[in-house]
């Protein structure tokens, strides 16, 4: 994913309170080292909340035009 890209949060559970639903803008990737491997982390801003978060690559899916 490029910055810019649009994407849609997929996982109910990523976020409290859900997410579900919402449209980001990719804004950079991090990876980051967790207890089971390397993870890649896309920083995101949520167009509905306005506020930048950090997403998991598997909740999140880019939204095709």
């Amino acid at each position: 994913m490029k910055i810019g890209t649009l994407c849609k949060v997929t996982s109910k559970a990523s976020h409290y309170p859900s997410q579900y639903g919402n449209i980001i803008v990719v804004l950079g990737k991090v990876n980051r080292t967790t207890n089971a491997n390397v993870s890649v982390i896309v920083i995101g801003r949520n167009i509905n909340t306005g506020r930048e978060h950090h997403y998991f690559k598997n909740e999140i899916k880019e939204v095709k035009q």
